[in-house]
């Protein structure tokens, strides 16, 4: 048979079940879309949210923090962290490397002045010095971290949630113009050493001013305000509390492997230190990401099997009243293989409309959550990316989804027919 011959056939036959292939094709395209849905917020949380959380919290890595503990309306803390406790620390086996965070130890305000967007503030800050190595990959290429020359801007990082939350709250509130992160790279601002806006702490020396540049910007959640050289802060901290011993807000360590987290946990018991494996902060967060996932699988496998029910009814339907005509095929010589490409077909007429309108529908999805969630979206540190972007990835797997679900039953119910006698087929219903 020639191919216009088949399609002939096959056109035959699709206008003799339209009602049935407006069924097959309401089922396919309502399962295929609310597949897209899940396929792609799945995929955003493999692709983005799984290696956002492993670079914020990374496995090898351990943190420690003086202990607290709650009584009644106030948290009380152990023993600070002191450069004997850094070196002990340091010199264990099982550490590759540590990275000391250390606290401002008096009150520090900021002054930011955006002359090009006309936008000011001054603000008490919390200020850390850190070692370079641990915000390396944060900092903006060619910045020196410490600064080479002592009069140059002091380098400083800015978390980037403080632009979230300038973005989020004061922008909104104030009507000011909204940053992005690329706006804030290279912006000078004054720290004013040694003063408080909100009157809160004080310091017996005199306040003085230094210049310092935004040099890149910071997702650590543990370096949460404005991060400078630690060389500098313990230099600021001598000047301004000369009486206060150099201590440690935290100690950021890197095993050699996250099977050596005990000796160093044992270390921190021993010096009533307080322990955090990143590697199980990783785990609770990536079980909440699993936990969304299952959810978001199950709600579309129970919609799934209900909407297979429907497509395996209404082919079974469609093939079971041809079965007498493609007996009379066979008979006349049409092989099993056509027969099979005949019923195949039925499935591919209903499969591609299918695909196209859950595209569609997804296509309009996306656009309408981004367009309602656009302050959000873009903007928060934590969601990398656009979560509601709709992309080529997707619609190909609603394409191969929807001829999956339209060609298995075909298949499954064209069997049958392609392996019994054309005789037995003739006499089962006249024509």
């Amino acid at each position: 048979m020639k191919a216009s011959g088949w399609l002939w056939l096959l056109r035959k036959d699709l206008f003799s079940q339209r009602a049935r292939l407006a069924i097959l094709i309401l089922c396919v395209t309502l399962s295929s879309f609310l597949f897209g849905l899940t396929f792609s917020a799945v995929s955003y949380l493999r692709s983005e949210i799984r290696p956002r959380l492993r670079e914020l919290f990374p496995e090898r890595r351990v943190v420690i923090r003086p202990a607290s503990s709650d009584v009644m309306l106030f948290r009380l803390e152990g023993p600070k962290i002191s450069d004997k406790a850094y070196e002990e620390f340091k010199s264990l086996d099982a550490v590759s490397a540590v990275y000391a965070q250390m606290p401002a130890a008096f009150p520090i305000s900021a002054e930011f002045e955006m002359n090009s967007l006309n936008v000011g503030f001054t603000t008490d800050i919390i200020m850390f010095g850190v070692d370079r190595d641990l915000v390396a990959k944060d900092l903006a290429p060619g910045i020196d971290f410490p600064a080479k020359n002592p009069k140059d801007p002091i380098p400083a990082l800015i978390t980037e949630y403080f632009l979230d939350a300038y973005n989020l709250g004061l922008a909104e509130s104030a009507g000011m113009p909204k940053l992005s992160k690329t706006a804030l790279l290279g912006v000078g601002f004054d720290l004013i050493l040694g003063e408080s806006q909100t009157g809160l702490g004080s310091s017996k020396v005199a306040s003085s001013r230094r210049t310092a540049r935004v040099s890149g910007l910071t997702a650590n959640p543990l370096l949460f305000g404005v991060i400078i050289p630690i060389d500098q802060m313990r230099e600021f901290n001598k000047v301004y509390r000369p009486d206060r011993e150099a201590t440690y807000a935290a100690l950021h360590i890197d095993l050699r492997s996250p099977e050596d987290a005990d000796a160093v946990k044992a270390k921190a018991t021993e010096l009533k230190l307080r322990f955090e494996a990143q590697k199980e902060v990783l785990d609770r967060y990536l079980r909440i990401v699993g936990t969304i996932e299952q959810c978001l699988v199950g709600a579309f496998a129970l919609v799934f099997m209900l909407a297979a029910v429907g497509v395996f009814t209404t082919f079974a339907s469609a093939i079971q009243e041809r079965r007498p005509a493609w007996g009379l095929h066979r008979a006349t010589g049409l092989s099993p293989i056509r027969v099979m490409m005949l019923a195949c077909g039925h499935a591919i007429a209903a499969a591609i409309p299918s695909a196209l309108l859950a595209t569609a529908g997804c296509i309009a999805v996306s656009l309408l959550l981004t367009k309602f969630f656009s302050q959000y979206t873009g903007q928060l540190s934590i969601l990398p990316g656009n979560p509601f972007h709709f992309g080529w990835g997707t619609a190909l797997a609603i394409l191969v989804f929807s001829l999956g679900f339209s060609l298995l039953p075909a298949v499954i119910l064209a069997m049958p027919i392609c392996r019994a006698r054309p005789v037995k087929l003739l006499s089962e219903r006249s024509l």
